[in-house]
């Protein structure tokens, strides 16, 4: 007897759990949306300053590139094995704070060494035809006024072809403007790196990523520009100076014109040469200040 009252205790109290969980479970309606349209709570990548911990949301689209800091882009990416070939080879003139105009000079025509990287013997010819027989400027980029932040950039014919607005400090963000009927872009392109001490600086142009970078850990002495292809970085241009320190910056530049238009290639150079002297002020404790002068 007491063993079947146990039993029916027994049935009562499971059918009332079975009822109260059917009762709190929710509703096929309530849980209906699809898992891989949820948004989930990710952690950025760390590195920069700012809060680790803080959480951004995506929506299950986000390109792998767009979580990561563009300074790190070109670092992360193998490359691709395909050696650079410029067609395009350009003097930039030696400029410092006081330089008010930044001449730009083609040495394509007369260059005759064939390009295998920047050796001694490639530099040196482009130093030669510098000295013996310099065209006339190719492009000029002209401060407007003493503290810097503004350049007017014109071609050989003196015609107004962009602007180049500065940043106030190495880590600001530079923009590059054009008419609306130039052939060079169709539009503003902004050149900014993410982290201060970071050397390397990031800009996109019609949806591809762009990123100079230094060869060296120790200095910007020389510099390679790489197009981020998907998962792969390609190399698009190489730029090199003399041991001319921080303050005093110009060189040999070559480009891959197939990749990317050489206006915008000449003037992300030198927007990345004058935040190079912008950090050297910095770390003087001079200050950027829109650099005063030079590019």
């Amino acid at each position: 007897m007491s063993t079947a009252i146990e039993l029916q205790d027994v049935s009562v109290v499971s059918r009332r759990r079975t009822t109260d969980a059917e009762s709190t479970s929710p509703s096929p309606e309530s849980n209906s949306t699809p898992l891989n349209t949820r948004k989930l709570s990710v952690l950025p990548p760390t590195g920069c300053k700012g809060n680790p911990n803080a959480k951004v949301e995506d929506d299950g689209t986000s390109d792998e590139n767009l979580t990561t800091l563009h300074d790190d882009i070109s670092t992360s990416l193998p490359l691709d094995t395909t050696s650079l070939r410029p067609d395009r080879v350009f003097w930039v003139t030696p400029h410092n704070y006081f330089t008010k105009t930044i001449k730009v000079l083609d040495l394509t025509p007369f260059t005759q060494t064939p390009y295998t990287g920047m050796s001694d013997a490639y530099k040196n010819e482009a130093k030669e035809i510098v000295k013996s027989r310099a065209p006339e400027p190719t492009y000029m980029l002209t401060r407007e006024n003493w503290v810097g932040r503004k350049y007017s950039v014109t071609d050989s014919s003196g015609e107004s072809i962009a602007d180049w607005k500065h940043s106030w400090t190495s880590v600001g963000t530079a923009m590059l403007t054009f008419p609306d009927d130039s052939p060079h872009c169709s539009h503003t392109i902004e050149l900014k790196n993410k982290c201060w001490g970071r050397r390397t600086e990031t800009f996109v142009v019609d949806s591809a990523t762009f990123v100079w970078k230094p060869d060296s850990f120790f200095g910007s002495h020389n510099m390679t520009l790489y197009k981020v292809l998907g998962k792969k970085k390609v190399e698009v241009g190489k730029y090199s100076q003399k041991w001319w320190g921080a303050f005093l910056t110009g060189g040999t530049l070559v480009l891959d014109t197939r990749e990317l238009d050489e206006l915008i290639g000449i003037l992300s150079l030198a927007v990345v040469l004058k935040k190079k002297r912008q950090r050297a002020a910095e770390r003087s404790g001079g200050g950027g200040g829109g650099g005063g002068g030079g590019a």
